[in-house]
């Protein structure tokens, strides 16, 4: 099961179970889509499937989860191989040091452009 289908479940759950109790208070959950999902290394996790939705970039398959808020960044660097691609993200805390993604596959290149 990819982490398009879990975060959709997910949100189906949520909905279902939460926000039908708090009909008043109105929160969107942005849907992922599959252009935006992606294989990549994480030094502390290994190989991962990750996924970009408008406010953050997410791995939710196995715990720990991982969730960086776009907010969070100043800036993320691609370095471009020939069937890969590295990414550095740097933060704008500089004392929290950089995050690095490694051997996206080249095909998820304009997914994560957008």
């Amino acid at each position: 099961m990819g982490i398009i289908n879990v975060f959709q479940e997910f949100i189906f759950r949520v909905d279902f179970y939460i926000w039908d109790s708090l009909m008043p208070i109105i929160l969107p959950i942005d849907p992922l889509q599959a252009r935006h999902e992606f294989d990549g290394y994480l030094p502390q996790k290994g190989l991962v499937d990750l996924a970009l939705s408008p406010h953050c970039r997410i791995e939710l398959l196995e715990a720990p989860f991982f969730v960086v808020s776009l907010r969070e960044v100043e800036i993320v660097h691609l370095a471009v191989g020939l069937d890969h691609v590295d990414m550095t993200v740097v933060f704008k805390d500089f004392k929290r040091g950089v995050l690095d993604s490694k051997s996206i596959p080249i095909t998820r290149l304009n997914g994560i452009r957008e």
